[in-house]
């Protein structure tokens, strides 16, 4: 929708219409009531409490490999749709190309999240991480290599989808294998890899591609993603996402 904004409107038009959609969250959260949630008690300074959740995690591999397995594709996969207007000046494109590659990467994601809900569980999560770094490195690598915006659009839409099954699949994961009395301290961890890695990897791939140009980098990021997706899934440990249930405190 971002897209189609941009494309019609202008920036200005756009983040006008991005600010007054907080007014409407702030009326909605004021007519919720929280509903009754059992408290539970955490003894010593939020240091210790921090302490003993690092080491809850570090004595559970599937979530050592589930925060791994997020931060890498955090930094090398949705890190593309952070420099979308340098991209599209590759294709020759200016606002309307940026607003089409988001709307492609949007449509993407939709797709993507759709096809997960529609396969539930039929599609093991470990085999969906997979196959959404497979879409981020595939789209990644075909927008480099042309200068054709139609197959731009398509690449961004297959980066798009990638995103969606890698996120909701990690995001599943995490859930069903923490417990309620580290949930809070853990979701800190995860959305540190998930949402913190992001602007890792476009920050990196802005400062490389000011030397050598995004083509090179996202090549090389898509390959990454490629490569750790086939050769590199073992030490990954892909396979400890589909665990159902979290192990006892």
């Amino acid at each position: 929708l971002a897209g189609i904004l941009l494309t019609v409107t202008g920036a200005t038009t756009l983040f006008a219409v991005n600010a007054t959609t907080f007014v409407v969250y702030l009326v909605l959260l004021r007519t919720l009531r929280p509903r009754p949630t059992t408290a539970h008690a955490t003894d010593g300074s939020w240091l210790h409490q921090y302490r003993a959740a690092i080491a809850y995690v570090r004595a559970r591999p599937g979530i050592v490999a589930l925060l791994g397995i997020g931060v890498i594709g955090a930094c090398f996969g949705p890190s593309l749709s952070f420099l979308v207007p340098g991209i599209a000046a590759r294709f020759g494109a200016g606002a309307g190309g940026t607003g089409a590659l988001a709307t492609a990467y949007g449509i993407g994601a939709i797709l993507g999240a759709t096809a997960i809900v529609r396969t539930g569980d039929r599609i093991p999560r470990a085999t969906a991480t997979r196959l959404g770094y497979v879409g981020f490195g595939v789209g990644e690598i075909a927008a480099m290599g042309t200068r054709s915006l139609a197959v731009g659009l398509v690449a961004f839409v297959v980066a798009g989808v990638g995103y969606s099954l890698w996120l909701t699949s990690i995001g599943t994961a995490f859930q069903v294998q923490i417990t309620d009395a580290f949930r809070g301290r853990l979701t800190g961890f995860y959305i540190a890899a998930v949402v913190g890695g992001t602007p890792v990897g476009a920050v990196l791939g802005g400062w490389l591609g000011d030397r050598v140009g995004l083509g090179p980098v996202f090549v090389a990021y898509g390959t990454i993603l490629l490569l750790l997706a086939t050769l590199g899934a073992r030490r990954l440990r892909f396979g400890l996402l589909d665990r159902a249930t979290p192990l006892p405190d």
